[in-house]
């Protein structure tokens, strides 16, 4: 008398026959213990290998490019604008405006949703992983430069305006000091499915740049006579000026912290519940 399978083995033997079973494995809270011996972290899968089991908005390849080609647009309008406002800081200053964190946050924005775009286009390895590299670095960028510039010209608008005049449109304001991170932090969460934490390197490389950045702001203000910011020319000790430019250092990285792991516990979210998607599926052929 043959015995008829269990649910549970043709549960089993269904997904390893589509080969969902691989999926699930790596998809599943399957708890795998640190070098260090630290306690346990449940595993997120790779999405690059797991297309069939991402959101449709991963899935939909010309999404990502209007939306790589709107930021692109947005940031380069912006700083065609800035330009036009014929400030020190684009037109006679020793940095060409690189001194100011603004500009260069949103050059290096513009640059790397360019190379999302070519990413979008050729499927380049190389580039995918130099944008990658990028993403989180600007996310923090991004998120300082609008913290800091709302936060001093509500509190006095003489700190980022030598004579009080914000002459700055708003709509450019908001432009670039807003928009480019609510940019890079959808390009981080919902588009860059490729991306994922690398909390030792992203540390470094934001903790490098915020010396790099210290250190050139400085050298710039020496070739100058004079600081970029007023909140800083108005300070007389440098001591005092080093730091507070450690402390907002300090604190971008601590904002680094908080963005990167609430997308790694985004992703794992994202995981769980396409396991569950997988597995409803996966039942309701059974039942049917």
């Amino acid at each position: 008398m043959s015995r008829s399978p269990t649910p549970s083995s043709v549960f089993s033997l269904t997904f390893s026959s589509d080969g969902l079973t691989d999926r699930l494995q790596e998809s599943s809270l399957l708890f795998r213990k640190t070098r260090s011996g630290s306690k346990a972290r449940p595993r997120v899968p790779s999405y690059a290998s797991t297309s069939n089991t991402l959101p449709p908005l991963y899935r939909l390849k010309w999404k990502k490019i209007i939306f790589h080609f709107a930021c692109i647009s947005s940031a380069l309008g912006a700083g065609l604008k800035l330009a036009s406002l014929q400030t020190k800081g684009t037109k006679r200053g020793f940095g060409f405006g690189s001194q100011y964190l603004t500009i260069l946050g949103l050059v290096m924005t513009i640059g790397m949703f360019l190379l999302a775009l070519f990413v979008d286009f050729t499927q380049s390895s190389r580039a995918r992983r130099i944008k990658n590299t990028l993403l989180p670095l600007l996310v923090t960028i991004e998120c300082a430069i609008g913290a800091m510039y709302w936060l001093l010209v509500m509190r006095d608008v003489f700190h980022i305006y030598p004579d009080g005049n914000r002459y700055i449109p708003f709509w450019v304001d908001i432009q670039v000091h807003g928009l480019p991170f609510f940019y890079t932090l959808v390009e981080m969460f919902f588009i860059s499915e490729s991306f994922q934490v690398r909390r030792k390197a992203d540390i470094i490389n934001m903790s490098g740049f915020a010396v790099f950045y210290m250190c050139w702001s400085s050298f710039c203000a020496h070739m100058d006579g004079e600081w970029p910011y007023p909140v800083l020319q108005n300070i007389t000790c440098p001591w005092t000026r080093l730091q507070m430019m450690t402390i907002c250092s300090l604190s971008s990285v601590f904002a680094h912290i908080i963005i990167t792991e609430a997308h790694v516990a985004h992703r794992a979210r994202v995981a769980v519940k396409a396991m569950k998607g997988s597995k409803d599926l996966s039942q309701s052929s059974i039942d049917r």
